[in-house]
């Protein structure tokens, strides 16, 4: 277990994810009675399922809960990815707003991904203190799941949902657009609809990697968890717009920036949390090996 000297803050949203969070808070509690827990953020806005009662009644909890609320941020943004990169830079300025900062700060997803998270798991990260990363992210049991949040040399090095988008307006745009398709995805001769392309660039890219395998340095990753050593996310800013107005991830702004400051980044494959209601029966195939280089 992590000594006293190492201190955790765990960050995350919370939207509409009140059946959720009781699981979370518990979750947090066993971590919290293995390191120094000095701090939980949650910002949250726009609930309409009981949310804002769970978290109310949270704060009466152990827990050192601070929960921000952004009420009117969903009519502020209409882009999901908009809101989500102003409330997770909410989440960040009031981790720095503090004096002090925790040594490492944990990154949640709240919608049930992390209810299992082990603290032993988390405990032997953060006593890897003198490892050569800055931030370390979840795998899943059957198949790692966020391609959306993924940036890695010849497994996926582009902004999947705009080259989705445009594919698919090419394609029916045009009488002829099998012949189109075909081209895409030499494997299938016959595609027929949006949903073979995103079999193509989302679920035929979710692997199954074994625990057993090494770390994976990554540019960016994320997987509902990420471990960060918070030092490394000073001056950072979550941003959800590319330099021409493109959308995109807002942790793949985040860590573009981390990296551009010498920072490495690591999926860890024993750093489990639960599978993701994202896969299709395309996704799990196993992780090739060449892929590692």
């Amino acid at each position: 277990m992590s000594g006293p000297d190492k201190t955790l803050a765990i960050i995350g949203l919370a939207r509409n994810t009140a059946p959720h969070l009781p699981g979370a808070f518990a979750m947090m509690e066993r971590l919290a009675a293995t390191v120094t827990l000095e701090r939980v953020i949650i910002v949250t806005n726009d609930n309409d399922d009981g949310t804002d009662a769970v978290l109310d009644q949270a704060r009466q909890g152990p827990l050192p809960l601070t929960i921000i609320n952004m009420d009117g941020l969903a009519s502020e943004h209409e882009q999901r990815v908009d809101r989500l990169a102003v409330a997770r830079q909410a989440s960040l300025e009031a981790l720095f707003a503090s004096p002090s900062v925790p040594d490492f700060t944990l990154i949640l997803d709240m919608d049930g991904l992390n209810n299992t998270l082990d603290p032993v798991v988390v405990n032997r990260l953060m006593d890897d203190a003198h490892g050569d990363w800055q931030a370390v992210f979840a795998n899943q049991p059957n198949a790692y799941f966020d391609i959306y949040a993924l940036r890695r040399r010849n497994w996926c090095d582009y902004n999947f949902m705009p080259k989705l988008n445009h594919e698919w307006k090419q394609v029916a745009g045009r009488p002829r657009f099998k012949q189109l398709l075909s081209r895409l995805n030499p494997f299938d001769r016959t595609p027929r609809s949006r949903q073979e392309l995103k079999i193509r660039y989302v679920h035929r890219l979710q692997y199954r990697i074994p625990a057993d395998y090494p770390w994976i340095e990554v540019d960016s990753a994320f997987g509902g968890a990420g471990l960060y050593r918070t030092a490394a996310l000073r001056g950072k800013t979550y941003r959800s717009r590319g330099s021409q107005g493109m959308v995109i991830c807002e942790h793949v702004s985040l860590h573009a920036q981390m990296r551009a400051e010498g920072a490495r980044l690591f999926i860890v494959l024993w750093f489990l949390n639960e599978n993701h209601e994202h896969l299709d029966a395309a996704s799990g195939r196993a992780f090739p090996r060449e892929l590692l280089t």
